[in-house]
């Protein structure tokens, strides 16, 4: 969905976001009523494989520019220092739109490309909240494709929510993903992690 609106500040990108999602939650894809599936890796030994399978996912819809929004909680400068400790990009949030929120910091920011070598720290920082690892970010962070309609939050190493704002967007993602599960028959077929 091509915009004319400007996406310059926290809260035009989250009025954009409610209109393409058809005010679907910025704190929580779960109870989306859109076309939402839901997929369970917490069976998956390691972070590792957890990481291969977001990123069949994001690797299929994130083909162009797409945006992340990351709400960050209690201490920017601490989720930062995590995420520098990991790998991920200095200067992250030096030309993001940021504001700040009762709970912490939200961070919206357009990137040209996805690639696994970029965004794994902030994957795996993601996942390690959870489980007790380090270095570990306490977040939500949505990854955004406004033009093909889809958006994926990867929650915790439990599972991950994708959410499609309708049918077709969601047709031609499934098409385009049969080529990564090609490349990853380890998790074909898909299926088998789909939950509720």
């Amino acid at each position: 969905m091509k915009t004319n609106m400007q996406l310059n500040s926290v809260d035009n990108l989250d009025s954009h976001f409610e209109k393409v999602f058809k005010d679907t939650s910025l704190g929580t894809l779960f109870g989306s009523g859109l076309e939402r599936d839901r997929f369970h890796i917490e069976n998956f030994e390691s972070n590792e494989i957890r990481i291969a399978f977001a990123n069949m996912f994001l690797t299929t819809s994130l083909q162009g520019k797409f945006w992340i929004r990351l709400s960050l909680y209690n201490n920017l400068d601490k989720n930062l220092k995590e995420l520098i400790s990991a790998g991920f990009d200095v200067k992250f949030h030096e030309d993001a739109f940021q504001k700040a929120i009762e709970e912490g910091t939200v961070i919206w920011k357009e990137f040209d490309r996805y690639s696994i070598q970029i965004f794994k720290p902030l994957l795996e920082s993601h996942l390690n909240f959870e489980i007790g690892l380090s270095p570990a970010i306490n977040a939500i962070c949505y990854f955004v494709n406004f033009d093909d309609g889809i958006v994926i939050n990867i929650y915790d190493d439990r599972g991950m929510d994708i959410v499609f704002n309708d049918a077709g967007s969601k047709l031609k993602f499934y098409e385009l993903m049969e080529n990564e599960l090609t490349l990853n028959p380890e998790f074909n077929p898909i299926d088998n992690f789909r939950g509720v």
